[in-house]
């Protein structure tokens, strides 16, 4: 099959209410919005439905029903596309429009499974000399993953395992008293090391996030160091190019954010101060993160070549302040060679283990939250519908320089680079009677500019 952009096949679009009664939807659905996050949890949907036979009130719709979606790009001659499959719970109906006495156009909104586990379940136990990589498989398959309905068994649930699972370093105890499923996990995200045998990047920027394939917890530091996926060509009409074909070009781009220099010392992007003060043994310490000292210490994209600001900034050195944070943190010592602490169980005398596996907290905040703030480049492209790429994947993309002239059109811009992570994707399916139309709109963020800073020997 030739390709043909804005095509899709739609599978799949079945509601199912709260008597396990089924209705395909596909006929009366002019639009499908599918969207995920790398930064948020779970995924959404929101679709609009176009009604002439009170399906509000026969089938009923209430805001408790599931929503199974499955569609994907049909494939080419050349290339293959995935299947996308979810789960959804609705959560209500919304815009409800009654321009037509006969009919009305409403949409319906949902989120998949786990997002409905995370606020119906807390955790309330306590996880003792664990990894966090090991904390986090024990809350997603007790927590987050489990669904279970009324009336309705679901074999399989599509998106649900945990697929990735990175290696962290150094034994820990937590304690949760009632706490949110995802809010431990974000806590657990923030003070996760990972192993050097992984990895040896000190950026430690730990996410947890579900795509089609299932739910991920790694560091984006890895994701970026991951060979692009694809490739896409923003180009003007005149410019002819066979290097890519009509499945490889931006529809539109739009350069959502560009590195801001205020924003940035203000974050702590280019220097930051930890001071932390250890309460068990009334110890305090301080650490210091200067970008242009240590940021060759985590990943950026195009193998570290560029960085954010040149060897002549204004903030190339050490400055009092920037940001400055106060942490509570074991600061290095051994509790346990503390005559007043009896750490863990010391024959009949219980103990408390997180004296035990104190958690050295301050030791990568320092780079971590600094570098969380390093992806100052965003942009939005749009391309034609495309069901292989996936929040976490990175992309390259090439963008010509702006310019009047004809033969500039040809350069790239080589200030905004190539390489992209995709930190969300929404897809777009819509049919109306012109036609069906299926296109992609990512996000893409990158931590350094694509041209070097470095004045010229």
């Amino acid at each position: 099959m030739k390709y043909k952009p804005g095509r899709v096949d739609l599978q799949e679009l079945t509601l199912i209410n709260h008597k396990g009664e089924v209705l395909d939807l596909r006929s009366i659905c002019p639009e499908i919005n599918i969207f995920n996050d790398i930064y948020g949890y779970g995924t959404k949907v929101e679709f609009i439905l176009v009604d002439g036979t009170s399906l509000v009130n026969s089938f009923p719709i209430c805001g408790d029903e599931l929503l199974f979606v499955s569609f994907k790009t049909p494939d080419m001659e050349d290339q293959k596309f995935e299947t996308i499959k979810y789960l959804f719970k609705i959560t209500h109906v919304h815009s409800r429009n009654r321009e037509d006495p006969r009919s009305e156009t409403f949409a319906l909104k949902g989120v998949t499974t786990e997002i409905i586990n995370n606020i119906t379940k807390s955790i309330n136990k306590s996880f003792t000399n664990l990894t966090v990589d090991k904390i986090i498989k024990a809350v997603h398959n007790g927590f987050i993953k489990p669904f279970t309905h009324p009336i309705m068994t679901f074999e399989k649930i599509p998106a649900n395992d945990l697929v990735t699972q990175t290696k962290t370093i150094g034994e820990k105890t937590f304690v949760f008293p009632g706490v949110d499923p995802l809010k431990v996990i974000t806590q657990l995200c923030n003070e996760a090391e990972v192993d050097p045998s992984t990895d040896l990047s000190l950026g430690n920027y730990f996410t947890y996030y579900q795509n089609s394939k299932g739910w991920h917890f790694t560091t984006i530091d890895l994701l970026i160091k991951q060979d692009p996926k694809d490739e896409f060509s923003y180009s003007d009409a005149s410019i002819q190019s066979d290097e890519y074909d009509k499945s490889q070009k931006i529809k539109s781009i739009e350069i959502e954010e560009m590195p801001n220099t205020l924003e940035n010392v203000l974050n702590g992007v280019y220097n930051q101060i930890v001071e932390t003060i250890d309460p068990i043994t009334k110890q305090y310490t301080v650490d210091k993160f200067n970008y242009n000292k240590n940021r060759k210490k985590f990943a950026h994209m195009e193998k570290d070549k560029f960085g954010l600001i040149s060897n002549n900034s204004s903030f190339k050195n050490e400055f009092d302040t920037g940001r400055s944070v106060y942490v509570l943190s074991n600061i290095g010592n051994n509790y346990s060679n503390l005559e007043y602490i009896k750490p863990g169980s010391q024959g009949e005398v219980p103990g408390d283990y997180q004296l035990k596996n104190s958690r050295t907290v301050h030791k990568n905040f320092k780079y971590k939250t600094s570098y969380k703030n390093t992806f100052n480049i965003k942009l939005i492209i749009n391309i034609p519908g495309n069901t292989n790429l996936e929040i976490g994947d990175t992309v390259e993309i090439t963008i010509p320089e702006p310019s009047e002239a004809k033969d500039e059109l040809a350069k790239t811009d080589k200030g905004l680079g190539k390489k992209y992570l995709i930190t969300s994707v929404r897809h777009i399916m819509t049919s109306s009677d012109s036609g069906k139309d299926f296109f992609t709109s990512l996000r893409l963020e990158r931590n350094n500019y694509g041209f070097d800073l470095e004045p010229a020997v």
